[in-house]
């Protein structure tokens, strides 16, 4: 285990720091910028949104002002947020204080398509997502540092990418090039509206 004075010699680095990388992306070609992110767990009016009568769910409807997503009551509440939308902010300056003004819009939501699930308030948190222009994550060999490999920006959408980007990264670490397509991830991507993830070959 490493400690505050120790190193280890390696050829490769991979960074993976998530939304603090906003201060640097500067150095890569795709900008990533800091969206705040509320969490709200309310306590329903009954059992019917427990997790064994109640799926996970998003829901995407022009009657509400964003997309909006949660998960069923798993012993500490119904959960449900905001996936789009989001105040632009920083890592060293994020307001981390859930405010009524942040409660309402999610709770508005939540009642209006499950009715009796947002009772009362459990608990709430503020997250952040590191969010890039194109929403394709940054997955790749640093443009100016080629022993160095960066994960980023995963736009609110990377845990269930995760066993992918990992074998991009073994790969990069590696053999120094991925099996797989990741041309649309790379650090330094020309953006435009039209770029588009490959589509998946085979049934």
């Amino acid at each position: 285990m490493l400690n505050k004075v120790a190193s280890t010699p390696s050829g490769t680095t991979t960074v993976c720091t998530g939304p603090w990388l906003d201060s640097h992306a500067d150095e890569l070609g795709v900008p990533v910028v800091v969206q705040r992110k509320v969490q709200i767990w309310f306590t329903p009016k009954t059992d019917a949104f427990d997790a064994s009568r109640c799926p996970a769910f998003l829901v995407d409807r022009a009657a509400f002002i964003e997309t909006f997503y949660g998960f069923p009551d798993l012993g500490d509440g119904v959960k449900a947020a905001f996936h789009t939308g989001g105040a632009i902010t920083s890592m060293d300056r994020i307001d981390r204080v859930v405010s009524t003004d942040d409660v309402a819009p999610i709770r508005a939501a939540l009642e209006t398509w499950m009715p009796g699930a947002g009772d009362r308030i459990c608990s709430a948190a503020v997250c952040q997502y590191a969010m890039t222009p194109d929403e394709h994550f940054i997955v790749g060999v640093h443009p100016r540092e080629p022993s160095v490999i960066v994960a980023a920006g995963f736009s609110g959408h990377g845990f269930k990418f995760s066993p992918a980007i990992g074998e991009i990264i073994v790969d990069l670490a590696v053999d120094g090039a991925s099996r797989l397509d990741t041309d649309f991830l790379a650090p330094n991507r020309r953006l435009g509206i039209t770029q588009q993830a490959p589509e998946r070959g085979g049934a």
